[in-house]
């Protein structure tokens, strides 16, 4: 129940608790009833087309294979029952089955946000689910649901139509079927404007914003779209910020150009077996500011194609105009970084001077084309070769050779290989060894850079090659900007011939549930592998991104962005972790003290330290049991050294129905005055049929809490600390349920202390 009052639209989303539908089947599609001002829409066109090619892709072929089903055999079958019991028993207590969820993606799911209403800017949700011919059995699904959570409903007729009502602590939800759509929303006038046909003009579906994004990110293919209105979110800026941040935001629109990005579309499907995702940053009337800057209309000129080396393992195929965004790069340092901008400038003049060098000059000498290659040596080490082109190769060489000049000669070496006079920097010294050789040399109109001058002997003698065949077939002769290419092929069969004998021989054979040596080989998986490819395409309308890969990418980059979030923010990091505990435990080596409860800095009273002497004790300390209604509760100390630390388990209430468990964990400790505590908690709770029974709170079982100087004179009173925890029921047909876990308590003071207690007891159920 707590969970609804925090989060009832999404609550209502998930289960659709409704079941009263229209008599009439009449076609029905979101965009055609979502206004043009449509906020946020997110909308899979066609969930049961999806899923099926989901199965046709590569790797779901791979998966459906007889290779997968071999090894997939060599599971016991009395694990495998065990597995379908559990199955079994959740679609029990759901009411509704996997396969039955599964009809009932019959056609499109959309979800969107229509707007944001002042002063709290509460948005307006409208959520649909096309349920096909399992319509009826959702609805009575849905009912069951709505039984059990017992909120308060009503129903109406609004032109010949029933709309159910659900109150919620934050706003009521309204719901109802079109056609074989689940309809809900939390907007009264829209649901009802739906019906009267008002949005029959001005809709999302005649949008040429929404229709260009879509059609760009999904190609007319089945998929998922994320489609974010920009335009829509600019106006909202402007019309509810406050007066005196308006000149403000104008000026940083004004400078950035962000008001000229109209929308942006997200969208994933499937393209000959493999996984297409992209992004499109909309731009219609072109881009201007720094937007415009660093994202300029270009084209890659594609000439360096001509000198890829053979079997190749990356590519990256760029273009860069080097002159303009160094001038780019200026104009935000003097905006931004004053400081920096000035040693920019200075460096700037001391190269003029020394060299008789003006570096915008330099730069102009480059060309706008770069490659870069990894390709394999025959060694351990692969050749990594960049190639940028030149406009004035002979400008670029008189410059370059003023640079080296700098160089002492010791350290700049040449040799002549191939008709070509090749020089690099020979850093090592007998103290010192660099691991690199940096080599480098001009041929034609490219200035070739290699890390070795192996490399270098390598790339000049070498076989050239044309692009992969599946690079290749994502260009099509497209304008592309940037492309870069991975072959998962040849690095995957590396990887899975290294890894399948490893894993055979170290896996415990006795203790796993399957047979690691019917792993399928290694050369059937790269079959099934696809490589990876991603396309930049900058011209007059947008910025368009395309990744094709074997599963997908952007969830990866997503989690790798979530991570380097958590790695800059620590109290992010220690917020997430009451959510997602884990099985390190970790003890706080500072005070921490959350923003909300400022530090309490009060000395005890003489009277509590006085106690709090008395009750300190040094004594070797065994593991005690301490029995009580629950059972036998282990309470076992690892360190020998202890201060009367105790603990309580107070009891359970009793169980009617659905209703949860509660439990109060109590801890008592003598904790000495000018010391500071913590204590870390958590436990796994799980009934006998495997149930993990998870708290009815959003924490998890991991509490990180400093024991505050007015705690411990409760503590020292004998009040103690509490936890209060609320179980989640166990399944109607367990018969008993078991809490495992351990608090640690960490003093310091004079006498630095950690102490360990184990929880381990089992509650048989009436």
């Amino acid at each position: 129940m707590e969970y609804m009052k925090k989060y009832p639209i999404f609550f209502f989303i998930a289960l659709s608790l409704f079941s009263v539908s229209l008599s009439a089947e009449v076609s029905f599609r979101a965009q055609e009833v979502l206004p043009e001002s449509t906020l946020v829409y997110v909308e899979v066109t066609d969930a049961k087309a999806l899923c099926q090619d989901m199965r046709n892709s590569k790797v779901g072929k791979m998966f459906a294979s007889e290779e997968w089903k071999t090894f997939w055999g060599s599971v016991p079958p009395e694990f495998q029952q065990m597995i379908q019991m559990q199955v079994k028993n959740m679609e029990k207590q759901a009411g509704y089955g996997l396969t039955d969820l599964h009809r009932a993606l019959g056609g499109q799911i959309s979800l969107a946000v229509v707007d944001l209403q002042p002063p709290h800017f509460l948005p307006q949700i409208f959520f649909s689910w096309d349920l096909g011919k399992e319509k009826d059995r959702f609805s009575s699904f849905f009912s069951h649901l709505r039984a059990q959570a017992g909120l308060p409903e009503e129903k109406y007729e609004f032109e010949g139509n029933w709309i159910s009502v659900i109150s919620t602590p934050a706003m009521p939800i309204f719901m109802t079927y079109i056609a074989n759509h689940l309809v809900i929303t939390n907007n009264k006038e829209h649901l009802e404007s739906i019906f009267r046909g008002t949005y029959l003009r001005n809709t999302l579906s005649a949008s040429q914003n929404y229709l260009n994004v879509k059609q760009k990110v999904l190609g007319g293919r089945n998929g998922k779209l994320v489609y974010i209105n920009m335009r829509q979110a600019w106006e909202l800026v402007r019309q509810h910020a406050p007066p005196q941040a308006q000149s403000q935001i104008g000026q940083i629109v004004g400078m950035t150009g962000a008001d000229g990005v109209e929308a942006i579309g997200i969208g994933s499907s499937f393209r000959s077996g493999q996984v297409s995702e992209s992004i499109y940053l909309y731009t219609p009337q072109q881009r201007y500011g720094l937007i415009g800057d660093l994202l300029p209309v270009s084209q890659n000129p594609q000439k360096l194609l001509a000198y890829l080396p053979e079997n190749v393992y990356t590519i990256h195929h760029s273009t860069l105009d080097w002159a303009h965004y160094y001038e780019t790069l200026t104009r935000l340092l003097q905006t931004f970084e004053p400081r920096e901008y000035r040693g920019l400038k200075q460096s700037e003049k001391f190269l003029e001077k020394e060299f008789g060098l003006s570096l915008q000059e330099f730069l102009k000498t480059l060309g706008h084309e770069i490659l870069l290659t990894t390709s394999p040596s025959k060694g351990w080490l692969p050749d990594l070769v960049l190639q940028v082109s030149l406009k004035e190769p002979a400008l670029f060489q008189e410059a370059l050779g003023k640079i080296l000049s700098a160089v002492p000669s010791p350290f700049l070496q040449k040799f002549h290989w191939a008709g070509h006079d090749i020089q690099y920097l020979s850093l090592s010294t007998r103290r010192d060894q660099i691991p690199v050789a940096p080599t480098f040399f001009v041929q034609g109109e490219r200035f070739v850079v290699t890390l070795f001058p192996e490399s270098a002997k390598d790339f000049l003698v070498g076989k050239k090659s044309s692009l992969p065949q599946e690079a290749q077939a994502l260009i099509e002769n497209r304008p592309y900007t940037h492309m870069k290419y991975l072959n998962v092929k040849d690095l995957s069969k590396v990887l899975f011939k290294t890894s399948h004998p490893l894993l055979q021989a170290v896996l415990p054979r006795q203790k796993l549930p399957f047979e690691p040596a019917l792993l399928p080989s290694p050369d059937f998986i790269v079959e099934h592998l696809s490589d990876i490819v991603m396309l930049v395409e900058q011209d007059k309308r947008g910025v368009f991104s395309e990744i094709s890969s074997p599963i997908g990418v952007l969830p990866l980059y997503a989690l790798a962005g979530i991570g380097l979030l958590l790695d800059e923010n620590p109290h992010l990091r220690r917020s997430l972790k009451r959510f997602f505990p884990g099985k390190k435990r970790e003890v706080p080596q500072k005070p921490y003290y959350p923003e909300e409860e400022p530090p309490y800095s009060e000395e005890p009273k003489e009277e509590y330290r006085e106690e709090l002497k008395e009750e300190y004790k040094e004594e070797e300390k065994t593991a005690q049991a301490y029995p009580n209604e629950m059972g036998t509760t282990l309470l076992a100390f690892h360190e020998s050294r202890s201060k009367e630390v105790s603990f309580s388990l107070e009891g359970v209430k009793k169980p009617r129905g659905y209703a949860p468990h509660q439990i109060d964990l109590r801890f008592y400790a003598a904790i000495p005055a000018q010391s500071s505590a913590y204590g870390e908690f958590q436990i796994e709770a799980v009934d006998n049929l495997g149930n993990n029974l998870v708290p009815k709170n959003t924490r998890q079982w991991s509490k990180i809490r400093e024991f505050r100087p007015y705690e411990q004179k409760k503590i020292a009173k004998g009040e103690g600390y509490v936890f209060t925890l609320q179980l989640q029921p166990p399944a109607r047909e367990a018969s008993s349920f078991s809490v495992k876990g351990y608090f640690t308590l960490k003093v310091s003071g004079e006498k630095a202390t950690d102490y360990h207690m184990s929880i381990d007891f089992e509650k048989q159920l009436p």
